[in-house]
C-alpha cells in the first residue's frame, strides 16, 4: 500500500468501521457482579438485555456443554466466580446457543486499568466455511480426545491456571487467582463419597512433592461427576514438568475418561467371579460358595427369628451308573438331576449347591423341618419318575435338619450328614429328618 493510499483513511474512520463490525459491547463490573450493554444486536439484546448479572452472562457465554445449551450441574457452578477474572487482555472464540441454534462468537476482553472493570466485545462470526470447519474440527477432537479436564499447577506459588474442560470448550479457560489448595477442596465435592479420602490423600501438595518425579507421572482411578451430574470412572493423572530447579513443583493435572473401559472391566470381573463360584458341570454353586452361603445364613439366623433348614441329597448307587454307562452318561444324569431339583425348588427360597461328586446341599431359608420334609418328599418322587437318557431311572436319598438358634456350621453339617447316612442305611430312596 502506498503512502497516498494510507492517507485516505484516518484513525476515526477505522475505529468507526471496527465499531460497526462489533455486535455487542458490554461494560463488566465483576466485583459487583453486574454488566451494562453499550451496544447489542438483536440476538444479544434478546439474550442479555441492557443490564444483568455478570455471573449469569458468563454462564450463558461459556459455562455450558460444547454441543448444546444444556446447563452444567450446580456442583460445578462453584467455579463461576473464578471464571474470566482477567489480569490482561484476553481473546477466544466461543460457541453459544440461541434458540438452540449454535453461533460462533469472537469474544475479546479489555481490562480498564485501575477501575476493576473491563470491556467485553462480542462479534458474531458469519462465515459459513469457517463454521463448517469449526464444527468438523471440534467433532473430531471430541471423538479422539479422552481428556475431560486439564490444568496447569504450580505448587511453589499454590496457583493453578489454563484450565480446559473439553465438555465445555476445546480451548483453555483462563482461571485467575485460583489457588490449588482452594481448588482441591472445591473439586473434592465432585468426587464419589467413597473415593474422596483417596482423592484428598493423593492430591495433597506434600504427597505430590514427595512422590512425583520429573518426567514421570502418577495416577489413580476414582468416580467423579461429569458436567451432567453423572458419576463416571476417571483416571486422574499428575505429570511433573521438568524445570531447571528440583524445588520447582509444577505439573499438569489431567482427568481422563475411562468409564467405558472400566465398566467393561467390572462386568468381566463380575462374570469371572460368578464363574468361580459355580460348579462347572451343573451350574449351581460349588462347594466353596455353598459353604460360604451357609455360613452367611447361619449368622443371619442368629440375628433373626426366622427358621433355617438344611437338605443334603445323594444319588443312590451313582458309582454303578458311571461304571455301567460311562462318566459322560453320569455327567448327563447330574445335569438333568439339577434341573429337576431347581424346578421343584423354584417356589421357595432355597439355595442349591454341589457339595461334591453326586452330593448336593440345599439351604432353605424361611422353612422349618416339617415344611422342608414335604418339599423333599415331592422332590424324591419327582426324581424317581424322571427318565434319564441312557440310564433310565435313578433314586435319591436325603437328609434334612432344622438349624438351631446358636448352632455352629460344623455341627449343622455333621447332623445333616448323619441324617443322610441314616437314609442310605434304611434302604435308600427316602427322606430322613435329623
Amino acid at each position: 500500500m502506498s503512502d497516498t493510499d494510507k492517507k485516505e483513511y484516518d484513525l476515526e474512520e477505522i475505529f468507526n468501521f471496527i465499531s460497526n463490525e462489533i455486535d455487542g459491547v458490554f461494560i463488566i463490573d465483576a466485583i459487583n457482579d453486574e454488566y451494562i450493554a453499550v451496544k447489542s444486536n438483536d440476538m444479544f439484546c434478546d439474550m442479555f438485555g441492557s443490564t444483568g448479572s455478570y455471573l449469569e452472562l458468563s454462564r450463558i457465554l461459556m459455562f455450558h456443554f460444547s454441543d448444546s445449551s444444556e446447563k452444567i450441574i450446580a456442583n460445578y457452578h462453584v467455579f463461576l466466580p473464578k471464571l474470566n477474572k482477567f489480569n490482561g487482555k484476553y481473546s477466544k472464540r466461543i460457541k453459544i446457543f440461541y434458540k438452540e441454534k449454535p453461533y460462533i462468537i469472537q469474544m475479546t476482553i479489555y481490562p480498564l486499568e485501575d477501575t476493576g472493570k473491563h470491556v467485553l466485545l462480542l462479534t458474531e462470526m458469519d462465515t459459513c466455511d469457517y463454521l463448517q470447519d469449526f464444527f468438523t474440527t471440534e467433532k473430531e477432537q471430541n471423538i479422539n480426545s479422552t481428556y475431560l479436564f486439564t490444568m496447569y499447577v504450580d505448587l511453589t506459588t499454590d496457583m493453578c491456571s489454563s484450565v480446559s474442560v473439553t465438555e465445555m470448550s476445546d480451548s483453555p479457560m483462563n482461571y485467575q487467582e485460583l489457588r490449588y489448595t482452594q481448588w482441591r477442596m472445591m473439586i473434592v465435592n465432585m468426587i464419589f463419597p467413597d473415593d474422596q479420602p483417596m482423592f484428598l490423600s493423593y492430591t495433597d501438595p506434600e504427597y505430590i512433592k514427595e512422590h512425583l518425579v520429573s518426567r514421570r507421572s502418577t495416577s489413580f482411578d476414582c468416580q467423579m461427576q461429569n458436567l451432567k451430574g453423572e458419576f463416571i470412572w476417571v483416571k486422574i493423572i499428575f505429570n511433573k514438568i521438568e524445570t531447571l530447579h528440583n524445588d520447582d513443583f509444577r505439573f499438569v493435572y489431567i482427568v481422563q475418561d475411562i468409564h467405558e473401559s472400566s465398566m467393561r472391566l467390572i462386568e468381566d470381573l463380575k462374570r469371572y467371579e460368578e464363574l468361580s463360584n459355580l460348579d462347572s458341570l451343573t451350574g449351581v454353586f460349588n462347594h466353596g460358595k455353598i459353604e460360604n452361603e451357609l455360613y452367611k445364613y447361619i449368622e443371619l439366623r442368629q440375628d433373626e427369628n426366622i427358621p433355617l433348614s438344611l437338605l443334603m441329597l445323594d444319588i443312590d448307587y451313582f458309582k454303578n451308573v458311571n461304571d455301567k454307562y460311562g462318566h459322560s452318561a453320569g455327567d448327563a444324569v447330574l445335569k438333568k438331576l439339577v434341573s429337576v431339583i431347581i424346578n421343584n425348588f423354584k417356589k421357595y427360597d432355597i439355595t442349591l449347591g454341589r457339595w461334591g461328586g453326586e452330593e448336593f446341599i440345599g439351604i432353605c431359608y424361611g422353612l422349618n423341618k416339617t415344611q422342608l420334609y414335604e418339599i423333599a418328599e415331592k422332590l424324591r418322587i419327582a426324581i424317581s419318575k424322571t427318565e434319564f437318557d441312557c440310564v433310565g431311572h435313578v433314586t435319591c436319598s436325603m437328609g434334612i435338619i432344622e438349624i438351631n438358634h446358636m448352632e455352629k456350621m460344623h455341627d449343622a453339617f455333621e447332623r445333616v450328614d448323619k441324617a443322610l447316612y441314616t437314609a442310605k442305611s434304611n434302604g435308600r430312596n427316602c427322606v430322613i429328618c435329623g
